[in-house]
């Protein structure tokens, strides 16, 4: 009998834990949709990897500022690059990556944003997560 009490306990944790696990990167992936974006979709690109895409409200490309703006304010770092579609058109790249120490570990986030000037409310952003050792 104690031994069913303790197995059912330590499954009722470690599902209480998937749980949190799963509101945290629902949090983690709201940052990224802009307010009034529709037809959110997101794509679990194995381990460590996704994308997101929806159409964005509002002016055009304004949703590239927008996020910029919050993951500045959070404190992730940018890069931008300009590069071109296949009729020669700009169109904006934005890198954006972000370290979180815990103890010796560090998780490194990236987020690629993309607005394409053929379709500037098309929102494409990608997303990766790497867990390494702290300075390397």
């Amino acid at each position: 009998m104690r031994r069913a009490l303790m197995i059912v306990a330590v499954l009722a944790a470690l599902l209480a834990c998937g749980g949190g696990l799963g509101l945290a990167r629902s949090a983690a992936l709201a940052r990224f949709i802009a307010p009034g974006a529709a037809d959110v979709r997101v794509r679990q690109e194995g381990l460590g990897r996704a994308t997101i895409t929806y159409q964005a409200a509002g002016e055009p490309r304004a949703w590239v500022d927008q996020l910029a703006r919050r993951l500045e304010r959070a404190g992730w770092a940018g890069h931008a690059y300009l590069a071109f579609n296949s009729s020669r058109q700009r169109y904006m790249v934005l890198w954006y990556s972000h370290e979180l120490r815990i103890g010796p570990l560090a998780l490194e986030e990236y987020a690629l944003l993309s607005a394409d000037p053929d379709r500037p409310n098309e929102a494409l952003v990608r997303l990766s997560y790497r867990l390494a050792l702290a300075g390397q």
